[in-house]
């Protein structure tokens, strides 16, 4: 079992434990160390904006990498190695970039700059 603190509604949080799925090819498992509280997490917290919740808020995580399929490193983009079990890793804000558009194309290495990101924590 995993668990994880739920945002369940504007001021409502609640720790929940939800069943692990075995990984499909590309993935990587994370037992989160650490996770940040950001300015937006607090808005989220506050019920301030147009979100759709329940929501499992954090983006800003630092883990320890459990479990890791053969096609991960292909999957994933990876800045100063090789992905191993066991290794410590930051997530970048954990957003996964389109990989199409102009900024994917041309800042690779700037994820955030991509418009369409799919960003963890918000969806």
């Amino acid at each position: 079992m995993a668990k994880a603190m739920v945002m369940e509604a504007p001021n409502r949080l609640t720790m929940v434990d939800f069943p692990e799925s075995p990984l499909n090819d590309g993935e990587v498992l994370l037992q989160v160390r650490m996770t940040g509280v950001c300015g937006t997490d607090r808005h989220l917290f506050l019920g301030h904006g147009s979100w759709s919740f329940p929501i499992i808020a954090g983006h800003e995580i630092v883990g320890e990498i459990t479990q890791l399929t053969d096609g991960a490193k292909d999957s994933i983009t990876v800045f100063g190695g090789n992905l191993q079990v066991g290794q410590r890793v930051v997530l970048v804000p954990s957003s996964a970039p389109c990989g199409r558009c102009f900024y994917c194309l041309n800042y690779p290495h700037r994820t955030t700059l991509c418009k369409k990101r799919f960003v963890y924590g918000f969806r």
